[in-house]
């Protein structure tokens, strides 16, 4: 038997031996000091992609809701410090790079996280409290790192919340010095910090939001009316996603923008959202529709992203970055998901915990697996995602679109 995340039994038990054993070897002897109550220094390390960092700045905001005058310093990946740099709710952002390679990080993730300890001069700040605020089995090093700044202080779920990491029991608990349970069950991840956050007596999450300024938006859409010219209809699309198997082929993007009328006699534009390795898709869409596209996949910073994401009526998209990030702005959403249904709610890509939060939303995908796949799309491109038609994904933005666009006005 192999397990899910792709371990035989006996090998992820030896691999989680050596990773906690060389976590405690080579972390440092910290002096034992007594934390300040309330605390003056807070450490988040979180090292996930852009969805989850949207869907987990509540509990940053949290935090420094409940210890305003509190330091907070955070600890993510090197991509992502533009996006978290842009928070107000923190003060000091660090990125950390990890192996992309899962053999790679089994045999020298401890060292890394030890030499990005040493160098970074963590070890020395001897932060107050120490957050992980990750559910999901953590294989990117962020217990590591907290255990090397101070595991007396380290805390974040147990892995005891999740059947995954149940079975698996990499022992990673060792790593903090205040695991917490959690009420398990399946429940968005928007709000999976709420029994981490009752811990440390902090208020419970509010829906995640953009922080984008007035002024902000009000650049973003002034580009836009330069680019593309005014509208009364502007639609958002992301057209890529973390994975193969999430992309929905950008062919089929444009067949919908076609079935919703002719090309050339209306002004709706489009916005299309996602990062370099989207730009090609964004091309293929300029040139179905000459003069109706902005291109957001080049190198525009966090709030002008935000804020053309603002200035959207509507958002199609697959399950990305993008898509929570629309859902933030409080645009109403058509996701495209390879999850199938009847799938397993517990799963990475299930709706139930990823999908659209807190936003008038549809959801397409897969009416069922398609086999091999069973409870849920585990193909390495696309597979399952390939049985959704771009009939489906037209019907929902109909419905979702203004009366007047639908009586009439189309893509310029």
């Amino acid at each position: 038997m192999v397990t899910r995340a792709g371990w035989p039994p006996l090998l992820a038990k030896c691999a989680s031996a050596w990773t906690v054993a060389w976590t405690a070897l080579l972390a440092p002897t910290i002096r034992r000091i007594r934390p300040h109550d309330p605390p003056r220094s807070i450490l988040v390390i979180h090292l996930d992609n852009l969805g989850d960092a949207i869907l987990y700045s509540p509990f940053v905001e949290s935090l420094r809701t409940r210890w305003p005058e509190a330091g907070i310093t955070l600890v993510t990946n090197s991509w992502l410090t533009a996006f978290w740099n842009t928070c107000p709710w923190i003060d000091e952002v660090i990125g950390f790079d990890f192996p992309k390679s899962r053999i790679l990080r089994s045999l020298l993730l401890p060292w890394i996280a030890r030499r990005f300890v040493r160098r970074q001069g963590l070890e020395d700040r001897c932060f107050d409290l120490i957050v992980v605020p990750r559910w999901e089995m953590d294989m990117r090093g962020a217990k590591m790192i907290a255990s090397m700044c101070g595991r007396d202080r380290a805390v974040g779920y147990s892995e005891s919340v999740n059947v995954l990491t149940q079975k698996l029991n990499w022992s990673f608990d060792r790593l903090l010095g205040h695991p917490v349970s959690s009420h398990g069950g399946v429940t968005h991840e928007a709000e999976r910090s709420r029994d981490l956050l009752a811990y440390l007596d902090c208020p419970p999450p509010n829906p995640p939001r953009t922080w984008v300024s007035a002024d902000g938006r009000i650049r973003a859409l002034r580009s836009l009316d330069q680019k593309c010219g005014a509208a009364s209809l502007t639609i958002g699309l992301g057209v890529g996603a973390g994975h193969p198997k999430r992309i929905w082929p950008v062919e089929r993007f444009i067949d919908v923008l076609r079935e919703l009328g002719p090309a050339d006699d209306g002004p709706l534009r489009l916005v299309v959202f996602g990062g370099k390795g989207d730009a090609s898709a964004a091309k293929s869409i300029s040139n179905a529709f000459p003069g109706s596209v902005f291109d957001a996949t080049s190198q525009l910073g966090f709030n002008e992203i935000a804020g053309l994401m603002h200035a959207c009526d509507l958002f199609i998209g697959n399950d990305s970055g993008p898509m929570h990030l629309a859902a933030a702005a409080g645009v109403p959403v058509i996701e495209i998901s390879c999850h199938p249904m009847g799938g397993s709610p517990e799963h990475e890509n299930s709706p139930h915990r990823f999908g659209p939060y807190n936003v008038p939303s549809v959801i397409i995908r897969p009416e069922r697996p398609v086999p091999p796949c069973a409870d849920a799309c585990e193909a390495s491109g696309l597979h399952c995602l390939a049985a959704v038609s771009s009939d489906r994904v037209a019907k929902a933005a109909r419905q979702r679109l203004p009366e007047s666009v639908r009586s009439g006005r189309r893509l310029r």
